[in-house]
């Protein structure tokens, strides 16, 4: 407080002389300064607006305005709370206290306006969308299913030449076709058992028992061709070297650096090889999960949501504050089980597009009531995201998650329930 008396007190002689008895501008200035990067805990990043005010004894009120970005933010505290309030403008974001992200808007197209929020001043709240991010790792990458394509292709056909030999019959290669509507597609009823490879094998005479994680890779069994399969992955991926988009990268960044708490999981066993080839993306992430994880914990496989629970969980995130980037998730999926989440986006899978003429078919929607009991009235589960159109800020993200950009096709939202 001495400080500010001084500071506002600047200058005084000279206010009769050049002020007429009015307030000096240096004094103004100085009292501005004072209060906004003092009082206000002002502070300007790259390109974030930080506020975290405190509450000096001996006022009962502050109050200050700051214009941001063509937005004007009126701030208000007092010994209980900070009150931020939209003033002027369309919209305004900016980081409260401890990495809390808030955004004031005049409304979009699937949320209504809010202007004003109130922030306990002794109690950090989270008023931003959402606090983590859980990325299924294929996500990162524009050819890692072309990849392991090829790493099955190549196993199978190892396995398909020796019943050739044996026992004289034909026995016809893995299409593309059945890759990505059996393996890509491939359902499963517990943990990972490869029931879309199995599947493949079927369709050709042959069954092969399951086996265990530590079947060496000439055992015929599932996990023995899994094996080998990740054998094949890694003599590829060393040939190959694939880098994680662009795009993707600079949202990864953006996210960490805005203190959203990001985890990358896969069913494969060949996450530290990819992320081996991108030594940059990998200190993004608090948390791993891959293939040998997921056994081990027995966590569900596709189309259930129990790797991304199991991120979230890591990562000390509440799912319903948690968005998730992950592919294909027109089939299989549970609306009640991705209505779990605060959003799921689903990334264009670039294999898909270049070799298939299939059409993704409706996503699976809650009725009426159960989206009326978890508060997403006229909110989708699922927004598809194609390539071209990748978030690269976190700004970008909220706006997709606001509707105030496109990210979703309407000619997509199913109409029925699950």
């Amino acid at each position: 407080m001495p400080l500010l008396r001084s500071l506002m007190s600047l200058d005084m002689d000279n206010v009769i002389y050049t002020a007429d008895e009015g307030l000096h501008f240096g004094v103004m200035s100085s009292s501005w300064i004072a209060i906004v990067s003092g009082i206000g805990r002002l502070k300007l990043g790259k390109r974030t607006l930080y506020l975290d005010p405190c509450f000096p004894a001996g006022l009962s009120i502050v109050k200050f305005t700051i214009c941001w970005r063509g937005s004007t933010l009126s701030t208000t505290v007092d010994k209980d709370y900070v009150t931020y309030e939209l003033i002027a403008g369309d919209s305004i974001r900016f980081v409260h206290g401890d990495g809390h992200r808030i955004h004031l808007h005049t409304g979009f197209h699937r949320y209504t306006a809010k202007r004003q929020v109130s922030v306990p001043r002794l109690i950090r709240s989270g008023e931003g969308e959402f606090d983590g991010a859980v990325f299924l790792c294929e996500t990162l990458f524009d050819e890692i299913t072309d990849i392991h394509y090829m790493a099955w292709y190549k196993t199978l056909e190892s396995l398909f030449e020796n019943y050739r030999a044996l026992h004289l019959r034909e026995i016809q290669p893995l299409t593309t076709e059945e890759f990505f509507e059996k393996v890509i597609y491939q359902a499963e009823e517990r943990e990972i058992a490869f029931s879309g490879i199995h599947n493949v094998l079927l369709d050709r005479g042959i069954d092969l028992e399951l086996g265990t994680p530590d079947d060496a890779e000439i055992v015929e069994t599932r996990y023995g061709l899994a094996n080998a399969k990740v054998a094949e992955m890694a003599e590829i991926l060393s040939r190959m070297t694939p880098r994680v988009n662009a795009g993707m990268h600079a949202l990864l960044k953006d996210l960490s650096n805005s203190g959203i708490a990001l985890a990358v999981v896969t069913y494969s066993r060949s996450l530290k090889t990819l992320m081996h080839y991108n030594p940059e993306v990998m200190p993004l992430f608090l948390a791993h999960i891959d293939g040998e994880e997921a056994h081990d914990r027995h966590i569900k496989s596709r189309p259930h949501v129990d790797i991304f629970l199991r991120a979230a969980e890591k990562i000390h995130v509440n799912p319903a504050r948690c968005v998730v980037f992950s592919m294909y998730l027109d089939r299989g999926f549970k609306a009640s089980s991705l209505a779990n989440f605060r959003m799921f986006f689903d990334v264009e899978g670039i294999f898909a597009t270049k070799r298939l003429s299939q059409h993704t078919q409706p996503y699976p929607t809650l009725s009426n009531d159960a989206a009326a009991a978890v508060g997403r009235d006229g909110v989708p589960l699922i927004l598809r995201l194609s390539r071209e159109n990748l978030p690269t800020t976190i700004d970008a993200l909220e706006d997709m998650l606001y509707g105030r950009c496109n990210a979703v096709d309407e000619r997509h939202v199913a109409s029925y329930t699950k």
